[in-house]
């Protein structure tokens, strides 16, 4: 090119200056061919995704980051199945149901991180969330066959549903007339835990995975057990949905048993009407749960039908470790409920249903911050 400047002069540089402008001025490639315009998410389909995810319930975009869920398949989505009034019939569809009630069952293997007494008292107390609102009954058996056999494992363990490790999934069950009806995996690499925020709280995952043995799909409707997505809720209670869904495939409590109880805990009180009650607790994790002390007795108050129970009053002994003749009760934002009785205070696990050890303690010292008595005369 200097060359060519030295040879022709100023009209060399002239014509060099004119093809540079030209070149400057030439249209480039559309923007709709940018490599980065083809490879950016269309922000159309991402409002149409996040819509999607949001009419399916499970605790509102869950799915979006991947919490927690159970490792059964959901149900394929239809037009009009986000209500649960379709909920129902797609139960008896997707899982079928058993032809008895009277069930057992056995632990095969256990978490690491528990000792085996409470895994079995967590089991039950799982087993009794159906079987408090169903005539169904759970009895344990360690040896022999039984109709639902739980089992702790990882990976690959023999029914092409392997598992992935702590965190993911969690657990899986199978329906009722399938070829491993009655099984129940949980993945032995999760951090469980019973009743806190410290891992995976086993109630709540073994009482989902229940719900899928008996013959429930998963649900779409939010908060209710049967939700695919794991989230921590304490204390642990069916919704609405769960209840109608478990009564619809097995039928309300038979009538028997309210009187068996009756008879295990006779009332010392002819009526249930409540009169000059001593303590009132709200209960539950949106509180719906109403109790009336009053010396030995207790009652329960159902908000939807305004009225008190028909099997109250019952014993206090029902609540093991809380004196009777109570001053007070409240419930924690961690679901622990405490009862007062002069000077002392006891706090009650829902889990296990008892006071938790190390109880009474001074209302004064832990709530006031006041001074231990002395013991000097």
């Amino acid at each position: 090119m200097l060359l060519l400047l030295q040879a022709h002069g100023p009209a060399a540089l002239l014509l060099l200056l004119l093809l540079l402008e030209t070149a400057a001025a030439a249209p480039g490639p559309p923007l709709s061919h940018s490599p980065w315009k083809e490879q950016a998410p269309q922000s159309p389909n991402l409002g149409v995704d996040v819509a999607q995810d949001a009419s399916r319930g499970s605790e509102g975009l869950a799915a979006q980051w991947n919490p927690p869920r159970c490792g059964v398949p959901d149900p394929p989505t239809s037009p009009g199945s986000r209500s649960g009034r379709n909920r129902q019939k797609r139960f008896v569809l997707s899982g079928g149901r058993w032809d008895k009630t009277d069930f057992t069952y056995k632990i095969v293997r256990f978490p690491w991180q528990l000792v085996k007494a409470k895994v079995r008292r967590v089991i039950a107390a799982a087993l009794k969330v159906w079987s408090d609102v169903t005539p169904l009954t759970f009895t344990e058996v360690h040896s022999g066959e039984a109709d639902i056999v739980i089992d702790f494992t990882q990976y690959w363990h023999g029914d092409n549903l392997p598992f992935d490790g702590p965190g993911g999934i969690l657990a899986h069950a199978f329906f009722p007339k399938t070829h491993r009806e009655g099984a129940v995996h949980f993945d032995y690499d999760e951090s469980w835990s019973i009743g806190n925020h410290l891992g995976t709280d086993l109630l709540q995952v073994a009482a989902h995975e229940f719900g899928h043995v008996l013959g429930l799909q998963h649900t779409p409707v939010s908060k209710a057990l049967m939700s695919p997505f794991y989230f921590f809720r304490y204390p642990l209670q069916l919704s609405e949905d769960d209840t109608q869904g478990i009564q619809y495939l097995y039928g309300k409590p038979k009538a028997s048993r309210e009187v068996q109880e009756e008879q295990l805990h006779p009332p010392e009180v002819e009526t249930n009407e409540i009169t000059h009650e001593q303590a009132a607790l709200m209960w539950g994790t949106d509180k719906n749960k109403i109790y009336f002390f009053q010396g030995r007795g207790y009652w329960r108050y159902n908000p939807s039908t305004h009225q008190v129970d028909n099997v109250y009053p019952r014993r206090m002994a029902d609540w093991r470790g809380v004196p009777q003749e109570i001053d007070a009760a409240f419930q924690d934002e961690s679901g622990f409920a405490y009862f007062l009785k002069g000077q002392q205070y006891w706090k009650f696990d829902p889990v296990q249903v008892k006071v938790l050890d190390g109880y009474p303690r001074l209302i004064g010292q832990d709530f006031f911050r006041c001074s231990a008595p002395s013991n000097a005369f």
